[in-house]
């Protein structure tokens, strides 16, 4: 939940383009409140997104490369959910505090990611699937999450095969 007078911590991620013109479109839900702002990395104008299948969720990059992109405001929901973009994000540098409230599948299939870090989780019921065949994850440190309000991990680290470091220190699994 976003308190009123309080900045919510950005979210910022990592994309890599390989091509010139080439997008990239952020995997929001049908069903969920957005209300934020998407600097996309690139000196270009700064977005707000209103509605999970508003155009200028998708972004085009001049050039190929790494581009950090940071969002700052109302996002109750983000799902790869095994489509669209998920090999171009390769780390997730902070998750920040959008309003977040289902994960559900969020980096399903999102086997370039390397990193993933932060967050606040306190009002998010479903997490399952969120890192389902997130293969190139090594080390996930989710000791800042917040886990009281989840109803849902069902296959949350499903075949995210290279895991050998996984701190849930702070999970809170009481039913």
């Amino acid at each position: 939940m976003i308190c009123p007078g309080i900045t919510p911590k950005a979210t910022a991620s990592v994309w890599a383009t390989t091509g010139t013109n080439e997008t990239i479109t952020l995997p929001l839900k049908t069903g969920y409140n957005y209300n934020f702002q998407v600097d996309w990395g690139d000196g270009t104008t700064v977005d707000t997104i209103t509605s999970f299948n508003q155009a200028e969720a998708t972004h085009t990059y001049a050039s190929a490369g790494s581009h950090t992109v940071t969002m700052t405001g109302l996002a109750e929901a983000w799902s790869f959910n095994n489509g669209g973009d998920k090999l171009k994000i390769t780390s997730v540098t902070d998750f920040g505090d959008m309003g977040w409230i289902d994960l559900g599948g969020a980096f399903h299939g999102c086997s370039n990611l390397t990193a993933f870090a932060g967050g606040n989780t306190a009002a998010v019921t479903n997490m399952s699937s969120m890192f389902y065949n997130a293969s190139g994850l090594t080390s996930l440190d989710l000791s800042s999450f917040n886990t009281a309000a989840v109803t849902n991990m069902v296959s949350m680290f499903h075949y995210a095969t290279n895991l050998t470091t996984l701190d849930l220190s702070s999970f809170n699994t009481a039913a």
